[in-house]
């Protein structure tokens, strides 16, 4: 009977999402979320005939995980191009829910970043850029997510 009993107890934990291994608490859903967490530019390449694509980062994790949104850098070469900053305090994006940034080739370069404004890369050379952003589930599990795009120059 004790058995069963165990048995009952692992399976009901396994439904609920944890599972208890000589006293200790697994949560599947807190350790994966940070694999669950996406970041997407579209489209991948910008011209100056197109001159304009959308970055985006989507929570597909089964948890909350924790981001500034105004953090976002982005760099070509290892250096950062844009922005030199940032001003907002940490967000939270709730299971299914994304962010947008739109990016953009000209204006005047974003030089401090905010989670609602359109991010302005200047005249920037051809080449691979790529869009960075941390996510964070519980104080140690945080990463970087990176989103790679190209400049190609006009005809």
């Amino acid at each position: 009977m004790k058995r069963r009993t165990l048995l009952a107890g692992a399976v009901g934990s396994v439904l609920a999402g944890t599972v208890v291994f000589f006293g200790e608490i697994v949560d599947f859903a807190r350790a994966d979320a940070r694999d669950a967490v996406s970041l997407d530019v579209d489209p991948s390449v910008l011209t100056p005939a197109s001159p304009e694509a959308t970055a985006t980062v989507r929570n597909n994790a089964l948890v909350p995980v924790r981001t500034n949104l105004a953090a976002w850098k982005v760099y070509h070469d290892g250096d950062v191009v844009v922005p030199d900053g940032w001003v907002q305090p940490l967000h939270e994006l709730a299971p299914g829910e994304s962010h947008a940034y739109t990016v953009r080739l000209g204006g005047e370069p974003t030089e401090i970043a905010s989670s609602d404004s359109t991010v302005y890369l200047g005249d920037v050379d051809p080449g691979e850029y790529a869009f960075r952003l941390d996510v964070g589930v519980g104080d140690d599990r945080s990463r970087t997510l990176e989103a790679r795009f190209r400049v190609e120059p006009g005809e």
